[in-house]
């Protein structure tokens, strides 16, 4: 029976027309030659034109019919950006100039789509010039969205590298593939969920879900209600609420937990402020609210709100907006002498708590005299709606763009170099703004700014990453250790992949979509975050208005 059912999986992926894709060097032409073998899972079809279809700027083969290509090109134009007339008369295909990866899945093709990614290249030394725009498309304005704005970018002269792969996304596919699911395991009558997190105490299996309106309820393992650990008032105007919880490092000893909101009361601002657990189990209770840090908000959007700790130092993370509005006219993100636009690193545990917190001595800026906020430990960020941590020692951070572009930016949580990832002088890659002298003379040729490793345009649907984290558990080997993240308005989740054609590319990444499904509907509504799981801890979707737990779907 053995043999027998691995004869059969053989045979299904010689006939099948499925795609994936060897890594492969281009020809004279810009094509990359296929050959009759079988690469990861791809079959190689030699003759009648088959098997030369490619998605150039990774150059990939594709295994595809070319008809079958040309149709589905025409269906998806904004993933494949297909020129006119691109059948060649050897039956290959020409892809336009900002190409993602071609997912193109038949709906017999068995197992999920799954790569082994090259060893990723050292990184470039030349920047990349701005690719081609394409039209934004807002998030709705009901929600807490981390919002991309609308105002139009100022002219910079463009870098002078070559031209990076766009990622654009994938089309929503006919059916999910084998082994991965999305599973809804709460879904509240109402209210509208920010975040869901575990306390990390040992013993402590209950699920924490974040709400806007100002409360973090507890679910048990099996997601029942247990009750409220914790209600306050908050401010839910513009993009304002209850945004972020972390729980200390050592909750299990002093039942500290953190919050970042809008209070309820007085001018509109965002405040991180620590409560003390009394009673850790039901009736839950906290005690008093200590102040930790506070920032007066000039404008209501772009609040950041998404809380970590670093698990080695025990200093607690925080991303700030750049004080919002649109195109960040005052500069705030490139100026240090404030906070806005930034990660700031707090030592949270000083010996007299009467001190709110105390500047960690490795931060970038501690005891400069230059009069930049000693808090920051990077900056020139536009939105950082969610930051996540990884086992590896770094840092990640989902940066919401202006109107074109999205990012993903990485950091070692033990550089304290101060990185600038570019704001506003940049959007993502690309040259978008100047700010006064007084406060930088970076230009966006400047080799001093951090390109994101990751960048995506709006076409598909995509309007404001919302969020991503790495998946740390055994259950999906394939998938362990990739970096899951979503988006406000296609709601779908992708994974992060070294891209075959760096260095020369500009971006070492491109994304591709995880397929998924919740019984037999795709996941298309607001998409607000992605949380981290390691060992036995879960991983967390969250849309707006439910929970769902990511599986093996065996």
């Amino acid at each position: 029976m053995k043999l027998r059912a691995v004869f059969l999986v053989i045979l299904a992926l010689l006939l099948s027309p499925a795609v994936y894709a060897q890594d492969c060097e281009p020809d004279a032409n810009g094509f990359c030659p296929c050959d009759p073998v079988v690469f990861q899972g791809c079959t190689i079809t030699v003759g009648d034109g088959l098997c030369r279809i490619q998605e150039c700027a990774g150059y990939r083969c594709n295994c595809q019919d070319p008809q079958d290509a040309i149709a589905y090109c025409q269906l998806t134009e904004s993933t494949i950006y297909a020129q006119a007339g691109a059948i060649q008369p050897d039956g290959s295909f020409a892809c336009g100039s900002s190409v993602a990866l071609l997912l193109a899945q038949s709906a017999a093709s068995p197992g999920p789509i799954v790569t082994n990614p090259p060893t990723q290249s050292p990184a470039p030394t030349a920047r990349p010039t701005a690719a081609p725009s394409v039209a934004p498309t807002s998030p709705p304005t009901s929600v807490p969205s981390p919002t991309a704005g609308t105002s139009t970018p100022n002219p910079t002269p463009t870098p002078t590298a070559t031209n990076p792969p766009s990622a654009s996304p994938s089309p929503t596919p006919t059916e999910a593939p084998v082994g991965v699911r999305v599973r809804e395991v709460y879904k509240p009558g109402s209210g509208f969920i920010i975040d869901a997190v575990k306390s990390g105490a040992p013993g402590d299996n209950n699920v924490y879900v974040v709400f806007r309106a100002g409360e973090v309820r507890v679910l048990s393992s099996t997601y029942q209600v247990l009750g409220t650990l914790l209600s306050i008032a908050v401010n839910s105007g513009g993009e304002g609420g209850l945004l972020g919880v972390a729980f200390h490092p050592d909750y299990a000893t002093n039942g500290y937990v953190f919050i970042y909101y809008t209070p309820g009361s007085g001018v509109f601002r965002t405040t991180i402020s620590r409560f003390t657990v009394t009673n850790k189990s039901p009736p839950y209770a906290a005690g008093s609210e200590k102040l930790i840090h506070e920032l007066i908000q000039p404008y209501s959007n772009h609040n950041g709100g998404s809380l970590r700790f670093d698990q080695t130092t025990g200093y607690l993370l925080a991303g700030i907006g750049d004080g919002g509005s649109g195109g960040d006219p005052q500069c705030r993100a490139q100026d240090r002498t404030n906070a806005f636009g930034s990660i700031i690193r707090l030592d949270i545990d000083p010996a007299d708590d009467s001190v709110p917190y105390l500047i960690p001595p490795t931060n970038p800026y501690a005891n400069n005299a230059q009069g930049f906020a000693p808090e920051i430990f990077a900056y020139g960020l536009r939105n950082p709606w969610r930051i996540s941590t990884s086992t590896d020692g770094k840092l990640w951070i989902s940066d919401v763009g202006q109107g074109t572009w999205e990012e993903i930016d990485r950091m070692n949580l033990n550089d304290v170099s101060g990185r600038n990832f570019g704001w506003k002088i940049m959007e993502g890659s690309h040259c978008f703004g100047t700010c006064p002298d007084t406060i930088t003379t970076l230009q966006c040729d400047d080799p001093s700014l951090t390109l994101p490793l990751l960048e995506y345009d709006h076409s598909g649907g995509s309007c404001s990453i919302s969020g991503g984290a790495v998946y740390e558990r055994n259950d999906i080997p394939w998938l362990n250790g990739k970096f899951i993240f979503t988006d406000f308005c296609d709601g779908r989740l992708w994974t992060m992949e070294p891209n075959p054609s760096y260095p020369g590319s500009g971006l070492p990444y491109i994304r591709e979509l995880l397929l998924v499904s919740s019984g037999s509907e795709y996941l298309t509504t607001q998409a607000i975050f992605v949380t981290t799981a390691r060992g036995n801890n879960p991983f967390w979707f969250g849309l707006s208005s439910a929970l769902y737990e990511i599986e093996a779907d065996v």
